[in-house]
């Protein structure tokens, strides 16, 4: 998977890289990542104003906002829907 990272705290790190699907705990739907937004938010991570990544790791993924497609059922949701954050 491709993603758009960045290295909080370090303006200038943006970049499209690949980046390990994550693994979801229990319970969690699949989605399929059909369009996503890059807010004021993003932004100002990526100059570096604020943003820490999840533990263990040295990047964080922007763009919080997205629309997804549901791949396998489940939770109340069937495979197809769409559903958005």
């Amino acid at each position: 998977m491709q993603a758009l990272l960045t290295t909080p705290g370090r303006a200038g790190t943006v970049r499209v890289a690949p980046t390990q699907e994550p693994a979801g705990p229990g319970g969690a739907i699949r989605l399929r990542t059909l369009e996503v937004g890059v807010c004021g938010t993003d932004r100002e991570i990526a100059e570096g104003a604020f943003g820490a990544p999840p533990d263990g790791e040295e990047d964080l993924i922007l763009g919080h906002e997205f629309l997804g497609e549901v791949m396998d059922g489940g939770g109340g949701f069937s495979a197809g829907d769409l559903v958005t954050a």
